[in-house]
């Protein structure tokens, strides 16, 4: 039934958080990103202090345990959810992308060598948690190279005049390659290269970037702003 209880609330937090997401207007948006933004990790490791609590609790562990991964998994679902509509929030998107996997790898273990030496009792035996395990952390290592160089390695300097928007009208999918649905194309000082005996000019390069910042820009803005190293999105932008 812990099972279920889990199940239910995610999906109604997911669906919720999505419809609020994307009907709500874009000034109130960044607002709601904000408030997640301060509220994610504490509610992950109150989360995680429950777990860890229920495993002494006793005859109510499994409501605990059901309350704990709830606190564990809901924030990460509504900052999915919200991803692209705050330029803020976006590093805490990709920090949870880079640790989630691992996380799901440790408890994954935690449960396989409770398992194998007794200490408790489950239909899924050590080795498919195990193998489980790896699974995730397989997951992890591919997904971990651009939030990686988002995170831990300095951005690209960007400078210039905003001259063309673009939005993508399909809704994203999370295999996808875009990073988010919104663009914007920034002329900076030209670039040129000599390819031989001939000069190549570079066109103006087009950047990623967030709801927030996209509704507020707009052609002929002067910005500066930081391209993520992994990913390339305008973070800290500001208008000139």
């Amino acid at each position: 039934m812990s099972v279920l209880r889990i199940v239910c609330v995610l999906i109604a937090v997911l669906v919720g958080s999505y419809v609020f997401a994307y009907t709500n207007p874009d000034n109130l948006a960044p607002a709601v990103a904000g408030v997640v933004r301060m509220l994610v990790f504490p509610i992950l490791v109150f989360g995680a202090a429950i777990g860890i609590s229920s495993r002494f609790s006793g005859v109510t562990r499994s409501r605990l345990q059901t309350v704990a991964w709830i606190l564990v998994i809901a924030p990460v679902v509504i900052v999915i959810a919200y991803v692209e509509k705050s330029n803020d929030l976006f590093l805490h998107y990709e920090a949870i992308v880079l640790l989630f996997p691992f996380f799901l790898a440790a408890v994954g273990l935690v449960g396989a060598y409770r398992v194998a030496t007794g200490s408790t009792v489950s239909k899924v035996g050590p080795v498919q948690l195990v193998l489980g395990a790896a699974a995730m952390v397989a997951v992890g290592v591919i997904w971990s190279p651009r939030p990686a160089r988002d995170l831990f390695l300095p951005g690209a300097l960007v400078e210039g005049t905003v001259v063309d928007k673009l939005k993508d009208e399909q809704p994203r999918r999370a295999y996808s390659s875009a990073v988010t649905s919104y663009q914007v194309k920034v002329e900076g000082p030209a670039r040129v290269h000599t390819v031989g005996s001939q000069t190549v000019y570079e066109s103006a390069p087009w950047y990623y970037t967030t709801r927030d910042v996209f509704s507020e820009l707009k052609a002929g803005d002067r910005i500066r702003a930081e391209a993520g190293a992994g990913t390339g999105i305008l973070l800290k932008v500001q208008r000139q």
